[in-house]
Parts: structure tokens; sequence; C-alpha cells
């Protein structure tokens, strides 16, 4: 594809990348560890540990290993391009996502929700942190690998991945959306080689959408 064109791909060793399959594994069980924990904790309990748990490993993972890795710096890039297109796509996510709130407005006519503190600051921040450094990060990065370092498959396959980890999202719309963010988002992660415009497009998004339901 010619938005890759011209991107060098990212090299990884095989203890990395031994490194970065057993943090997935490991990422995907906590992520369904609810619907064991919900047997013997309140939803709140079980989902605020799942929460503590998901940032602890991430957080953990990249002090003591990832941040050494290509294409995983947390910095804001330098290259001009990559912060015009970074803003691009920011945009078109946010339009997309505006317009599906539209829809649903007019579909269904929801009410105002309501919404705690606590539950904004976990999905504007700790959400986003963690979903960029493990889906468009190491599972990006094992199937970057696999697929001698090539984008567009290991792109659908991360993509597809997100979707499924997301079962709350069950219709076809959600699932597209989800699917096209992430598409969106690893190819900013590509360009930029890093993941800090992900991650601040990722917490816009989540921002954005939850203030449209207040």
């Amino acid at each position: 594809m010619i938005i890759f064109r011209h991107v060098y791909p990212f090299i990884y060793s095989k203890k990395n990348v031994i490194v970065l399959f057993i943090a997935s594994v490991i990422s995907i069980i906590i992520t369904l560890s609810p619907s064991i924990t919900l047997r013997y904790l309140t939803l709140d309990v079980s989902f605020f540990l799942l929460f503590i748990a998901e940032f602890s490993i991430a957080f953990f993972l990249y002090i003591f290993y990832l941040r050494k890795l290509d294409g995983f710096k947390l910095l804001p890039s330098r290259d001009l391009t990559s912060i015009k297109f970074s803003i691009v796509v920011l945009f078109v996510i946010l339009l997309v996502q505006y317009n599906v709130y539209l829809y649903r407005d007019n579909l269904y006519h929801y009410g105002p929700s309501h919404i705690s503190f606590i539950a904004f600051i976990i999905a504007t921040f700790v959400v986003p942190y963690y979903e960029e450094i493990i889906y468009r990060g190491c599972i990006f990065g094992v199937f970057h690998s696999i697929f001698n370092k090539k984008y567009i498959i290991p792109c659908i396959l991360t993509s597809l991945s997100f979707c499924l980890m997301h079962g709350q999202y069950y219709n076809i719309l959600d699932q597209s959306i989800l699917f096209l963010v992430s598409i969106l988002l690893l190819i900013v992660r590509i360009r930029s080689r890093g993941l800090f415009y992900p991650i601040i497009i990722h917490s816009c998004m989540n921002a954005f959408v939850l203030s449209l339901n207040f």
C-alpha cells in the first residue's frame, strides 16, 4: 500500500518476539478474567481489579522492557508529516464517532448517561495506555515478525484481535468501527514509529465519546 511506502519495518529479535507473545497472552487472559471473577465478586470490584491488572502489566512491562524496543517510544515525534497525519486521523475518528452517535440518537432517542469521575479517568487515560501498548504494540509486533515484517496482514489480524477482545460490542456497526479505529491507530503507530500519538488519539476519542453521552 502507498501509505506504507518508504516506511522501515520494526526489527525484533527472537527473544523480543517471545516476550511480546507472552505479554499478549497474559493480557488476553486478564481481559477475559471477569468471566471467572464475577462469580465471586461484584461487577464494580471485578472490573476495578481488571483495570488495575491491565494497567500494571502495561506499565511495568513498558518500564522494564518495551521502552527499549523499536517502535515503542512514548515521546512525541518531531516529524512534521507524522504530526499532521496524526491530527487528520484524530479528526476522522471523531467525525466517525459523532456521526454514529447522531445515527443512534435519532434511532433510539437515548437520554443522557451518568458516569463517575473515576470511570471517566480510567476510560480516558488508563484504557488507551494499556490497549495501545498491548494491541498496537505487543500483538502487532508478534504478527509483524511472523509475517516477515509486512504491514497489511499484521494490521488486519491485530485489528481482528482488538475487536474480538471487545465482546461487549456485539453488533456489526460497533465491530466495524472498532476495526476501522484500530487500523487507523496502527497506521499512526507505524508512520510515527511510536505509541505516543496512538495513545493521545485513543484518549481523545474515548473522552469525546463519553462527553457526547453526558
